[in-house]
């Protein structure tokens, strides 16, 4: 597998109308001297999302696509996706624009400073309380990690609370030989190991 510096991996499921404003809006947003990916797991979607994935995989390079035929959870399909992913540093994003890409360079640049994994996430989301609790597995961070990075929406001095998580490709390889269930850790913000 190419090495390449940037993975943008983007669950979705029933998201059509949100695709190709997000391509644009990644594309704008990712550094132009880092080579990238924008891999685009189709989760079982019933609209036209697969569609207008593969209308953008026909016209990018950059672009690919994982289908799966069934519903598998967001969970499953950024595990299917951490696997083939070639970044050096790797991006999820959700596919419904509640994570905004300007933040790419931002969480960029807290990577190059040395943390290994930035996370994020937004202070006042628009999400029915059964979206919330659905993401519960989201607040869930894999350990030990050395300089693990936590922001808050709450304390965010960067503005960086609108992503959901940045990780080096490297920590992912560690992280995936732990036997262990993921870990809940209450941490306050801005804490730095």
């Amino acid at each position: 597998m190419k090495q390449i510096d940037i993975s943008v991996l983007i669950p979705i499921f029933n998201e059509q109308d949100s695709i190709k404003e997000l391509y644009q809006e990644i594309k704008k947003n990712v550094p132009q001297e880092f080579s990238y990916e924008i891999i685009y797991i189709n989760d079982g979607s019933n609209d036209s999302s697969l569609d207008i994935i593969k209308s953008i995989l026909a016209t990018d390079k950059n672009v690919k696509l994982i289908n799966l035929f069934v519903n598998s959870g967001k969970s499953e399909a950024l595990n299917i996706a951490f696997e083939k992913a070639a970044g050096n540093i790797i991006f999820t994003i959700d596919g419904d624009l509640q994570d905004d890409p300007k933040e790419i360079p931002n969480l960029i640049n807290k990577i190059k400073s040395g943390s290994d994994m930035v996370t994020g996430w937004k202070k006042n989301r628009k999400d029915p309380i059964s979206k919330k609790v659905s993401n519960f597995d989201d607040l869930l961070v894999p350990t030990p990690i050395k300089n693990l990075h936590i922001i808050s929406g709450a304390q965010d001095e960067l503005g960086i609370a609108n992503l959901k998580q940045m990780h080096k490709n490297k920590i992912l390889s560690k992280l995936s030989s732990i036997d262990a269930d993921y870990v809940l850790l209450d941490l306050g913000a801005g804490t730095t190991f």
